[in-house]
């Protein structure tokens, strides 16, 4: 994009080769989350090719991660609000001895 704004760049005859990266960035499908995070921040790129058995299987965007980030700390939160929920409190108590008449 920023190279369509250069004097004498001409989109007729511009090669995509002559403008894009060819040292891709993957990771192996079972990549951790946290791993691909790294990845994103550490070498500051956007996307990264997703492969298995030494085949490209998809791309997954620095959003697609985020996303999946959030929705795991979503789920944790909330079971952690189930554990330590008023109604756990409620109904936790040591069991009552029968008072003898």
């Amino acid at each position: 994009m920023r190279n369509t704004l250069e004097p004498g760049f001409d989109p007729r005859s511009a090669r995509i080769c002559d403008f894009m990266n060819t040292d891709l960035i993957a990771a192996a499908h079972d990549t951790p989350i946290i791993k691909l995070q790294e990845k994103f921040l550490g070498l500051y790129i956007r996307h990264i090719l997703i492969k298995k058995e030494s085949k490209y299987i998809g791309m997954l965007s620095v959003g697609d991660v985020m996303r999946a980030t959030l929705l795991e700390k979503d789920e944790e939160i909330r079971n952690l609000n189930k554990i330590a929920s008023w109604e756990y409190y409620e109904n936790w108590s040591r069991p009552r001895k029968p008072v003898k008449k």
